[in-house]
């Protein structure tokens, strides 16, 4: 008999949003479809009105009546499972380098050995079923409908799936780092620029002290030169996280103003 496998959302950014569902859901739904253009008044010598086809949409997957308990060990089901969840349909700020962009996270929805799809969380509606006397929630029932979305739309260097490489035991460096877009952002870009400015401004002291011969040893220069080159080095990824959250920061300024 085989083995029970967890259905799960696998993040191709970041495995801060890999999902594992408590329990595997009964029903997987998909939609095909194709667009098409009505010639408004048109119609064919039968009578049929006249169309013209466009594109075909997107696939898309719904999962329905998902089921989260926690009444057992007396945890939060927001905390368990419903707020990791809602992550899915929030814009971040993912950052690689220099570069930046914002968008929800991008998921592979997998169950066992089966990769379905490539794909976004476009709806996430859930309610509440069962609470503690104090109030706290313990069981929840979810509905999520997932969009597929085409390879263009995540950055290079993505995750490639590994069973034994999920969520908080993936030890592997992550190809993106997600901000969470808010009101700090501004705060943080200028904080970040702030350090890569001092550690930049610490690389320039180094280097001028390994110029001046009437001063230092060539084999004090020559120390001097190598702690510059150390300094750049670890100033590089500051100042490139710097320059990415001035970017998302005004692109949010943006979006938000509009």
């Amino acid at each position: 008999m085989s083995q029970l496998q967890k259905a799960r959302l696998f993040a191709l950014d970041n495995n801060s949003f890999d999902f594992e569902f408590m329990f595997n859901p009964d029903v997987l739904s998909f939609k095909h479809a194709v667009k098409v253009k009505d010639a408004e008044g048109a119609r064919t010598m039968q009578g049929t009105p006249k169309v013209s086809f466009e594109y075909p949409q997107a696939r898309t997957l719904t999962l329905e009546k998902l089921m989260f308990d926690t009444y057992e060990d007396g945890s939060s089901v927001m905390e368990k499972y419903i707020n990791q969840l809602v992550k899915s349909v929030k814009f971040w700020g993912f950052i690689q380098g220099t570069n930046s962009t914002s968008r929800p996270p991008i998921y592979m929805f997998v169950w066992g050995g089966q990769n379905y799809i490539r794909c976004f969380v476009e709806t996430l509606s859930y309610k509440l079923t069962l609470f503690l006397p104090d109030g706290m929630p313990v069981r929840a029932e979810a509905s999520l409908s997932l969009k597929e979305i085409d390879a263009s739309n995540t950055q290079t260097g993505t995750r490639t799936y590994d069973p034994s490489q999920f969520g908080d035991r993936d030890k592997r460096t992550q190809p993106t780092q997600p901000v969470e877009l808010n009101s700090d952002l501004p705060k943080r870009a200028q904080e970040k620029q702030k350090q890569c400015d001092q550690m930049r401004a610490e690389q320039k002291q180094l280097y001028e002290k390994s110029q001046q011969w009437w001063i230092y040893s060539a084999e004090q220069r020559q120390q001097f030169t190598q702690q510059a080159q150390q300094k750049g080095q670890q100033a590089q990824p500051v100042c490139d996280e710097a320059t990415a959250l001035t970017k998302i920061s005004l692109q949010n300024s943006i979006n938000n103003s509009g």
